[in-house]
């Protein structure tokens, strides 16, 4: 995992189930195409989140994002509580969720902690998060 900017959200890696994967990919090139001219995309994968880490990784993508929030909701709190309790309870520094959400693909940072991921996603709107991650959607190890 690459170490990322932020304590929110963490860095995540995804790797797709061995069965499924081509209609899971179609259903996936479908489900994120761009929604409207501001190029937002809804996103299903895993995310991981720790110190210094926001990776996300898109379901049947090898492709590793850094994830941000900028503007934190009821859910987005919700959801980072829950990092930090499986953090705490379960002693896992980087513990992973499934999440589906809205967001926009900024392109590829140049500096700092997000330059060492594909590109940085921007969460537009958390629709949902999991610590049940689909067969097809598994985090890699």
């Amino acid at each position: 995992m690459k170490p990322l900017f932020g304590a929110a959200l963490i860095g995540l890696g995804v790797i797709m189930g061995a069965t499924g994967c081509s209609q899971l990919s179609s259903r996936l090139q479908a489900e994120t195409a761009p929604a409207s001219q501001d190029n937002v995309v809804h996103w299903r994968g895993v995310l991981v989140s720790g110190f210094e880490v926001s990776a996300f990784t898109p379901c049947g993508s090898q492709q590793d994002y850094w994830l941000y929030v900028p503007h934190e909701t009821a859910t987005t709190t919700a959801m980072a509580k829950r990092f930090d309790d499986i953090r705490l309870q379960q002693k896992q520094p980087y513990p992973a969720l499934y999440v589906e959400f809205t967001g926009v693909n900024e392109g590829k940072a140049e500096d700092g902690f997000p330059a060492d991921y594909d590109a940085v996603l921007r969460l537009e709107q958390l629709k949902t998060y999991s610590e049940t991650i689909p067969a097809a959607c598994q985090v890699s190890q």
